[in-house]
């Protein structure tokens, strides 16, 4: 029994199966099985067994002197019983014991170090660890890297083993100039022959000519257009349309709108149909189709799912192009709560710095990283943090307003 429905079934399975061998029917739902798994794991499969021996239900429908018999047949038992295929005979020899447990192999209890990875040179080494050093002489010379005996070597890291070179001597290139520099004198064996020499000693630097302090600058102010002062490449050309405007500017300018207000191109069931229309007949101004979009319940719905202060930075980013200055927060918060929100918005419409900016035919747009009269130099830094560029949210979801 332990071979056939235990070991050789992982515990779940294991112990519906039991159960239905034992109390004479199949579990009513995960939570008696998952009853089991304490005992389980606490006693195994004796524990099991005994568990549902010794349960109250065991002794109510079978008792001491009545052997256990299948109870409760399922639809689904009694269609898999008419195949024959699935009546398959019992064989015991086909459930084989199975082996025992792995031997329990004794970790190493000998303590490995960085030294034992690394090895560096300490004072009582044996082995010595020596690096390697490469010359370039411009007068053809070459130089190479002493070889020390196995048993001789520095007494520490911080003592370099002393170079020996070799010199072979050849025509130095005079159809280039070159500045030559001084040799040293030798003072530990080096003997200097003609021409310029250049030493690289395992340093992983090279030799490089200083620049100007102010050469970065110079190159960063270049005349004509300033590095420092282009326009952001991620930021839109101001979209403006005149009375005698093709239908692809139009076009244009209802996408730059959809952009600008809502952050996507809205699906063709959120389209404003007629307020489109109209202004694809010069109807409505470029600024009264802003302001019917601004009213609409998907810009509404838009700075609904949002915190008031997040609302307030995503209004004046959408409609005046720059994030909000403290007071002007506080006032657009203030109309909010007491006239609402659409009158919030109606506010910024109106006002005359809209006006001023983009009157009755520019699309709005983002503003605000340019300094204007006015207009804090907080107000910049403030508007180039909420910024997140053509294809992320203004304001960003995250982070702190």
């Amino acid at each position: 029994f332990r071979r056939r429905y235990w070991s050789g079934l992982y515990i779940t399975k294991a112990i519906e199966v039991m159960h239905r061998r034992i109390l004479g029917r199949p579990t009513f739902g995960r939570w008696e099985i998952n009853a089991y798994f304490d005992t389980a794991a606490r006693q195994g499969f004796y524990g099991v067994v005994d568990a549902m021996l010794n349960s109250q239900e065991y002794n109510e429908a079978f008792g001491e002197d009545t052997v256990p018999y299948e109870r409760f047949i399922t639809a689904g038992d009694r269609n898999a019983r008419r195949v024959p295929g699935l009546k398959r005979a019992f064989q015991a020899g086909d459930y084989a014991e199975p082996a025992g447990l792995r031997p329990t192999v004794p970790s190493p209890q000998a303590l490995r170090t960085t030294g034992d990875l690394v090895q560096r040179n300490l004072p009582g080494r044996t082995n010595v660890i020596v690096g390697s050093w490469s010359a370039q002489i411009s007068g053809g010379a070459m130089a190479a890297p002493a070889k020390p005996a196995a048993a001789e070597g520095p007494g520490s890291i911080r003592q370099a083993p002393a170079p020996s070179r070799r010199w072979r001597p050849s025509a130095p290139d005079l159809g280039r100039t070159t500045s030559f520099i001084s040799a040293p004198t030798p003072a530990t064996g080096f003997q200097v022959g003609a021409g310029l020499w250049r030493a690289s000693v395992g340093d992983g630097r090279s030799a490089v000519l200083p620049t100007e302090p102010t050469a970065a600058m110079a190159a960063a102010l270049r005349p004509g257009r300033p590095q420092g002062f282009s326009r952001r490449a991620s930021l839109n050309r101001p979209v403006q349309l005149g009375r005698a405007a093709s239908e692809s500017q139009v076009q244009e300018a209802i996408e730059a709108t959809y952009k600008q207000l809502l952050n996507r191109v809205p699906f063709a069931a959120e389209r404003l149909g007629d307020s489109e229309s109209q202004f694809r007949n010069q109807q409505l101004t470029v600024a009264e189709f802003v302001g019917q979009l601004a009213t609409s319940d998907l810009f509404q719905q838009r700075l609904n799912r949002m915190a008031p202060l997040r609302a307030a930075s995503a209004a004046y980013l959408a409609l005046l192009g720059r994030a909000a200055q403290p007071q002007e927060v506080s006032q657009f918060l203030a109309i909010r709560a007491n006239r609402g929100q659409g009158a919030a918005l109606e506010t910024l419409l109106n006002s005359q710095e809209f006006a001023e900016v983009f009157g009755q035919n520019t699309v709005p747009y983002i503003r605000g990283l340019a300094t204007a009269n006015g207009q804090p130099l907080t107000t910049v830094n403030r508007t180039a943090a909420l910024y997140a560029g053509n294809a992320g949210l203004n304001p960003s979801p995250k982070g702190a307003i």
